[in-house]
């Protein structure tokens, strides 16, 4: 009996079922395989059912791949992936039998979910999708306010450590100062008391222009000292002239007197 074998026809073998995936979804697919009968002998002696062996390596081959992947990359950009993978997986399975078969191609023609729970898959489908989105978003977000706010705590932080060395210099050189005087009056306390009073009595009166005196402490006699005309004529910008100017004077005798009171007074 003489059997012949076309080694250079293709032919194809159509595959559909349903099956799990690996976050445990059903998928249903539609294989599609192409093949040809390229060792006559190994087709015709070592397999008692070659075409059944096919199409149960193909069963177990895609549903090897599908358990391995997620839905999601099976619905979309998975599909090229998993047909590559599948075809791979049944060559080496025919091999290892000794089929004489060659697989060409396997096309994934179509994969999608039961109708009986579309709705139901969509609306988890659009609920990762939407977790996705706001995980994106808040780490954009997380991206932008945080470097601003390192910054600020820098620059905040470099403030405050600007501001803490200005306090403790200015507070160390006003307790330098203070030891200073402190020293000066231990070894001279009346003197270092006069000095004070005057350089106090001095930075006042440099910020004023008029000064009004009571002579006699009754608040009747009043000498009018105009320091700015005073100041003009030690640099001889005018000529000298007295700006005597009491309320109730009668002369300038009475004057002269008061000025010799006050400065007794002063002196005690």
């Amino acid at each position: 009996r003489v059997e012949l074998i076309n080694t250079n026809v293709t032919e194809r073998y159509v595959y559909q079922g349903s099956m799990l995936t690996r976050d445990e979804n059903i998928v249903l697919v539609d294989l599609v395989v192409q093949f040809r009968r390229t060792n006559p002998e190994d087709y015709l002696f070592n397999v008692q059912a070659p075409e059944e062996t096919l199409e149960d390596v193909t069963a177990s081959a895609i549903r090897e791949i599908i358990g391995k992947n997620d839905l999601d990359f099976i619905l979309t950009e998975g599909r090229t992936e998993v047909a590559a993978q599948t075809q791979e997986v049944i060559q080496s399975t025919l091999d290892s039998y000794g089929t004489g078969f060659t697989v060409f191609e396997v096309n994934l023609q179509d994969a999608n979910f039961p109708r009986d729970v579309e709705d139901s898959v969509q609306d988890a489908i659009r609920a990762r999708e939407d977790k996705e989105r706001v995980s994106f978003e808040a780490q954009a977000y997380a991206n932008d306010i945080l470097p601003n706010a390192r910054g600020a705590a820098a620059r905040q932080l470099q403030d405050a450590e600007g501001y803490r060395a200005r306090v403790i210099a200015d507070a160390e050189g006003e307790a330098d100062r203070f030891l200073q005087v402190l020293t000066e009056y231990e070894r001279a306390p009346e003197v270092t008391r006069q000095r004070m009073y005057i350089e106090t009595i001095e930075d006042v009166l440099s910020n004023s222009t008029k000064v009004l005196m009571d002579t006699d402490g009754s608040g009747n006699n009043l000498i009018y000292l105009p320091l700015d005309r005073l100041m003009e004529r030690r640099s001889g910008q005018t000529p000298p002239t007295s700006y005597a100017a009491p309320s109730n004077a009668s002369s300038s005798s009475s004057n002269s007197d008061s000025l010799a009171r006050l400065r007794a007074r002063e002196t005690r």
